[in-house]
């Protein structure tokens, strides 16, 4: 939004000083400053909302949730096995953390098996997360995933039985 905002402006800034030159051969002095003035202010204004809007980092919590689910999904890759990731996941020592990880690890076992129908992972995962919190978190990753980016390329695919029955 921002980009497109400021080249609207300078754009508008450039017509604004072609009509500027164009009245300072034609008019005098205090209305070409009249002039240079207001579209200063204008400029001013138009910018106004955008003040204090960028730069700001989110805070500490938020990445922190978000690094804990990214290391969830990246660690299905790192580990080869649903119960090897769901191990390194449950070792997490924060309860948030480690809930988030297996969020994130139920995406990476929902985009494995969209791409490639593969539910081996999925299987494994469930299976050596017991019937804790990590598992639910494991299952509404996958049905997350699934049900977001499963319709893609037609009608979302239906989450398989087997993993169906294992999330209830």
């Amino acid at each position: 939004f921002t980009r497109f905002f400021v080249a609207l402006q300078v754009e508008f800034l450039c017509l604004v000083a072609l009509a500027v030159d164009w009245l300072a051969a034609r008019v005098s002095t205090w209305f070409l400053a009249v002039v240079a003035v207001l579209a200063l202010l204008l400029g001013w204004v138009v910018l106004l909302p955008l003040f204090g809007t960028g730069g700001q980092a989110p805070p500490q919590r938020v990445l922190l949730r978000t690094g804990c689910l990214v290391f969830g999904n990246a660690e299905y890759l790192r580990a080869g096995t649903g119960r090897r990731a769901v191990a390194r996941v449950l070792s997490l020592a924060e309860p948030e953390c480690r809930d988030m990880a297996c969020t994130g690890l139920g995406w990476a076992l929902a985009d494995e098996y969209l791409a490639r129908r593969i539910t081996t992972g999925m299987r494994e995962a469930l299976a050596a997360a017991g019937s804790g919190a990590c598992k639910k978190r494991i299952c509404g990753g996958i049905r997350f995933v699934v049900e977001r980016r499963g319709g893609r390329r037609g009608a979302p695919p239906a989450i398989p039985a087997e993993v169906q029955e294992q999330c209830r």
